[in-house]
């Protein structure tokens, strides 16, 4: 062999056995790491060549491309991951195209749990004892859909509900202060509780006018005898107060509650009564219209009639 071909093929050898591989490797996510569905994953790796430079770093999950990067630091940003477990590799690439595949990095994508809110009622509500409260929510989930909602008052179930929009009645509600929660069950079985609502509701008594009758007529100087029925669901009744118009008349303490309006003048008024209870709750009656007429002065005069004859002596 001649000795220009033989140096020809020692250089072309020599030149591969002087050529560098580029170095790469993933620094984030590490290993064996964790994340919530839909998370935002931020790939990152180092690479570097002895001999040229690199020219890019692509990453993968598995097969799949997900990015590439051509500027150290070389990052790739894999948005909205859903669940499940990937294993996630580097491929850095010099200008000579020699192309390094890094070790795979493995990370978990758990399911994310459900996200719920009260959205009626209002947190700090005051109700009225004997309410019916109508319980919703909003429920959604990421990767997946919600199965059930339920609804509690402090550790006590309400009621549940399977199907948007999320909803429950709690009927005639007693008195007192509550805590109430969501809890929201998706089709893995990942559960959620809502921030927790607080309500109060309020006793408040049942007041009316039972005599006299609506559109009832006296006459002026007339004593006015006002009764009313008043209960209380949760408490007591601590007073009512008897009113014509925005006039107060008086009041009374005992059962049965009446007050005897003495003398009325002729005129057209309205009564009411109102009632506050041990636990200050209060309630006006719906109003009570009558008429007291003037008195009519009737004068009398003597009927004709024969007069007698004076009898005259003989």
């Amino acid at each position: 062999m001649k000795k220009s071909v033989l140096l020809a093929l020692m250089m072309f050898f020599s030149g591969f056995a002087r050529a560098a591989i580029p170095a790469v490797a993933i620094t984030t996510p590490e290993d064996q790491g964790t994340f919530t569905a839909g998370s935002s994953i931020t790939m990152t790796a180092t690479a570097s060549e002895a001999d040229g430079a690199i020219s890019s770093v692509a990453f993968y999950n598995g097969p799949t491309l997900l990015g590439k990067s051509s500027k150290s630091p070389y990052s790739c940003a894999w948005d909205q991951v859903p669940a499940g477990t990937y294993a996630l590799t580097a491929v850095a690439t010099d200008i000579d195209k020699v192309s390094t595949t890094s070790s795979a990095v493995t990370v978990t994508v758990t399911s994310a749990p459900p996200v719920i809110d009260i959205v009626s009622p209002a947190n700090d509500t005051t109700l009225t004892a004997g309410s019916s409260i109508n319980l919703t929510v909003t429920a959604s989930e990421f990767n997946g859909s919600v199965s059930t909602v339920k609804f509690y008052n402090g550790p006590t179930l309400l009621g549940e509900s399977s199907r948007s929009p999320y909803s429950y009645v709690w009927a005639n509600v007693p008195a007192g202060d509550y805590t109430l929660t969501a809890v929201a069950t998706d089709t893995n079985k990942i559960s959620t509780t809502s921030s927790p609502v607080t309500i109060t509701v309020t006793s408040s008594p049942v007041m009316a006018i039972i005599s006299p009758d609506n559109d009832s007529a006296f006459t002026a100087g007339s004593n006015i005898t006002i009764t009313a029925s008043a209960s209380e669901n949760n408490g007591t009744i601590r007073e009512v107060y008897f009113y014509d118009g925005t006039y107060y008349l008086g009041s009374t303490t005992k059962s049965p509650y009446t007050y005897t309006w003495t003398h009325v003048p002729a005129g057209a008024y309205s009564l009411t009564v109102e009632a506050t209870d041990s636990s200050g709750g209060d309630l006006v009656s719906t109003p009570i219209d009558i008429t007291v007429n003037p008195a009519v002065n009737l004068v009398t005069t003597p009927s004709p009639g024969a007069q007698k004859k004076n009898k005259t002596k003989s």
